[in-house]
């Protein structure tokens, strides 16, 4: 299966909540809300969600959504299923620091066939369909081929909502 309409779909529903979250951007007016420890929600999430799940149920009525804001399911049902964050790094987003992204992807059977990301501040836009490749803007993107850890720059993001973790992930980047 090619999956091209749905990663149209996908692209679609990204630009729309793109614009309503460079909207929110702009008048700096929404509301921040605290769901739990360290976790945070606001105005530019719910409507960016509200506006992903419109675009993604008028093409694909009969799909499952799990959305960070809204759904409540826990586990991964079978079939087609959308996953969706409408801004991943709401933190980021709540402070004025322009790292923050739109994420959707497709899960079919438990298996992921399409995704995309797109970082909100300059539109870079990265996709990736089942046995397809990933692409940047459209542009394949390869797999370094360098090998050494110390010669390569590693991004990592650590899990803030139970610091008591931290270390363990320290671990990981120690010389030990």
């Amino acid at each position: 299966m090619s999956y091209k309409k749905e990663l149209e779909v996908t692209k679609k529903a990204a630009g729309a909540a793109a614009k309503i979250i460079r909207d929110f951007t702009k008048d700096s007016s929404f509301e921040i809300k605290l769901k739990g420890k360290n976790d945070l929600v606001t105005d530019a999430d719910l409507a960016s969600e509200k506006k992903i799940i419109e675009t993604i149920i008028h093409s694909f009525p009969n799909d499952e959504i799990l959305a960070e804001e809204s759904e409540q399911k826990v586990s991964l049902p079978e079939g087609r299923v959308w996953i969706i964050d409408p801004i991943d790094g709401t933190t980021n987003f709540a402070h004025g620091f322009p790292a923050y992204c739109i994420s959707i992807a497709l899960w079919e059977n438990k298996t992921p066939v399409v995704g995309l990301v797109m970082e909100v501040a300059n539109g870079e836009v990265f996709h990736a369909v089942k046995g397809g490749g990933a692409f940047r803007n459209g542009d394949p993107i390869v797999i370094s081929e360098e090998t050494d850890p110390s010669a390569s720059l590693i991004g990592t993001g650590f899990p803030y909502k139970d610091l008591d973790l931290v270390d363990n992930y320290l671990v990981l980047y120690s010389n030990e």
